[in-house]
């Protein structure tokens, strides 16, 4: 793994220690024309060596400094993922990560709530997989139930991205022997259960911290004919053509689901069938409307 981890404006290396017992994990410091020397010795006090399956590198304290993340094997063995924290010169003291002690085949790194620190997903090969939320220090607590899927999915990859356009960071799942799966991050979000149907009510669910909301919420749901890409600052992308576009009745979000939703008649007229619909909405997370954010967007075909 590859990080400028003294902060000289080069890159330094990291490795794991595969399988290897009472070794820690090494760092080569990079002399700004690729040679490396070998400082583990002097850079790395870790008092627990275990086998590495995984290494990320993010800066998990603010302090602006890369630290790194080592998810252990933990075969046959109860061995704890670790945290070596970087003292801003390139120095690691290990520590646990949390209680997590199978085997962490991938890791990610990634900022779930949009609250500005990098939390950590370990996709752990014979487990359920684990979300653990950084409080902007460093320090984690897990959210796995209800975040996570309670599903077996020996997971071997993790891969990070906005895959909806809705501003936050969505998951892929790389298995050893099932499909490849994705999480969708629900903390912004709109959905529809079921198809519009001609003369039927259609809902539209809004979600915004589901599950963890700590207050209520607000959205503003609306939907067009066409789709559009125009940036709004701060808000994010509106994905409906302003031209078209209907803004629907303001959705309640209570706490703690974070979860509301909107019914849209449609009308049982023949020529809307295969007409297809874009929705939208524009979250109101706290009081300040420069919190509100844009969620995704829907696409869906009136069904006849």
């Amino acid at each position: 793994m590859l990080g400028d981890l003294d902060g000289d404006g080069d890159n330094d290396l990291v490795l794991g220690n595969g399988l290897a017992n009472d070794e820690v994990e090494c760092v080569f410091v990079n002399d700004g024309t690729g040679h490396f020397s070998d400082e583990t010795a002097a850079r790395v006090t870790e008092s627990w060596n275990f086998p590495t399956a995984s290494l990320q590198l993010g800066d998990l304290d603010g302090d602006g400094d890369l630290d790194v993340v080592v998810g252990n094997d933990g075969i046959g063995h109860g061995r704890f993922n670790r945290v070596l924290v970087n003292d801003g010169s390139g120095h690691f003291t290990g520590r646990d990560l949390v209680f997590d002690y199978f085997r962490t085949a991938a890791l990610a790194l990634l900022d779930v709530e949009g609250d500005g620190d990098l939390d950590v997903v370990c996709g752990d090969h014979d487990h359920y997989d684990k979300l653990y939320l950084n409080d902007g220090h460093g320090a984690f607590a897990s959210a796995t139930w209800p975040r996570m899927p309670a599903t077996l999915d020996e997971t071997a990859a993790l891969a990070v991205g906005d895959v909806d356009g809705d501003g936050d960071v969505d998951l892929v799942r790389g298995s050893d022997w099932k499909i490849a799966t994705l999480l969708v991050n629900h903390h912004r979000q709109v959905r529809a259960p079921r198809l519009p149907k001609l003369g039927t009510q259609w809902a539209i669910e809004v979600t915004a911290t589901p599950g963890y909301a700590t207050a209520a919420q607000l959205a503003i749901p609306f939907l067009g004919i066409a789709p559009a890409a125009v940036s709004l600052s701060p808000f994010g992308t509106l994905g409906v053509d302003p031209a078209t576009l209907a803004v629907l009745p303001f959705v309640l979000l209570p706490a703690p689901s974070g979860i509301g939703s909107s019914q849209v008649a449609i009308p049982n007229t023949p020529v809307l069938a295969g007409l297809q619909l874009y929705g939208q909405a524009l979250v109101l997370h706290g009081g300040a409307l420069a919190d509100a954010r844009f969620t995704n967007v829907l696409r869906e075909r009136v069904d006849a």
